[in-house]
């Protein structure tokens, strides 16, 4: 059975109703730009706490967009999806060509989003990482790797809908999810489950910060 969600603001809000029964000390709400931060703020509005951005950037797969093979964050640096790489048989220059293409997106997002990529204290807190959807896992574990040099106490990702794969991935690290609608389809494409799924630039985002 396939949940389809009407949009993100939709899917945001059912996230947030699964997120109130569990109890989280001192929660902070962190989001993958772009469609993460119309989902994840919902929960912010939810909690009525403030919203930042970790800004990643998935390395697409050179025959079809959608799909990554791993993913950079806000430094550059470099986390692949090998297994899937090897499944592909992918030529060291499609990888080459996604890194290239991740880190254009990577230098578009932080160019205009970068100043609400600044992190309150985390120290105490358990940071809430939110996207609109988990294929893989491996931007989500990227912002993770990022968001674990701040030394939160816990960090949760929570996004309406994943693969089961991505979430065995992030628990497999012993990282928390929270995902309402678990999907065992592969190959999984996030855009299936939204009937209206559509492009969201930086510039879309800052919309969402200035409300």
């Amino acid at each position: 059975e396939m949940e389809t969600f009407r949009n993100r603001t939709a899917a945001g809000k059912t996230l947030a109703k699964t997120i109130l029964t569990n109890k989280y000390s001192n929660p902070t709400i962190v989001a993958i730009p772009q469609g993460g931060v119309v989902v994840a703020r919902e929960l912010a509005k939810h909690f009525s706490l403030p919203l930042s951005v970790c800004i990643v950037a998935k390395i697409p797969f050179c025959f079809d967009r959608r799909f990554g093979i791993g993913a950079l964050d806000c430094t550059g640096t470099v986390r692949l999806n090998h297994d899937l790489i090897v499944a592909l048989a992918l030529e060291e220059t499609d990888v080459a060509w996604g890194i290239e293409e991740a880190r254009r997106t990577l230098a578009a997002r932080l160019a205009v989003l970068q100043r609400f990529a600044v992190l309150p204290d985390v120290t105490q807190s358990t940071v809430l990482l939110v996207d609109d959807g988990l294929a893989t896992g491996y931007t989500a574990l990227t912002a993770v790797r990022y968001l674990e040099l701040f030394r939160p106490a816990r960090i949760v990702v929570a996004a309406p809908v994943a693969c089961t794969a991505a979430v065995d991935v992030l628990r497999g690290v012993g990282v928390g999810v929270i995902v309402p609608w678990l999907v065992k389809t592969v190959p999984f494409l996030v855009d299936d489950h939204y009937t209206d799924f559509s492009e969201i630039t930086p510039h879309d985002v800052l919309k969402f910060f200035e409300l």
